[in-house]
């Protein structure tokens, strides 16, 4: 779990391996489960493996009485209209292009995400190689 605090906003973040968890997700709690139910829900029905990262920013606006189940509905939502990358980094800049949240505060927070935006293919390894 690791916190990021940059002045302006303050972003939680929580993560599991395919071995799972040990512990509880206490820096987000329900909402963490919540999301998760719904991205299990929807990888089972598409009988898929998949690694996820799920992006929520919170606003003033936020009504937190309804946190857990908007959590949840907005994760489900999200795969009833499903769209196809070519990159990680494109599927990135567009689930923030809307956010507030500047995307190195994003970027900073989140382990999974600076690991696998930093991770190279085999293919991109050996080019200039051959």
């Amino acid at each position: 779990m690791g916190v990021l605090d940059d002045g302006s906003n303050t972003i939680p973040s929580d993560s599991e391996d395919g071995w799972g968890r040990s512990s509880y997700a206490s820096g987000l709690g329900g909402a963490y489960y919540a999301a998760r139910l719904a991205v299990v829900e929807a990888l089972l029905g598409m009988k898929r493996q998949a690694e996820v990262i799920v992006f929520m920013e919170v606003t003033k606006g936020w009504l937190a009485p309804l946190g857990v189940w908007r959590v949840r509905e907005g994760v489900r939502r999200c795969f009833q209209n499903v769209k196809t990358f070519s990159s990680l980094k494109e599927a990135f800049e567009e689930a923030i292009s809307n956010m507030e949240t500047h995307k190195k505060s994003w970027y900073r927070s989140s382990r999974f995400l600076r690991e696998r935006l930093s991770t190279k293919t085999l293919e991109q390894f050996f080019t200039g190689y051959t």
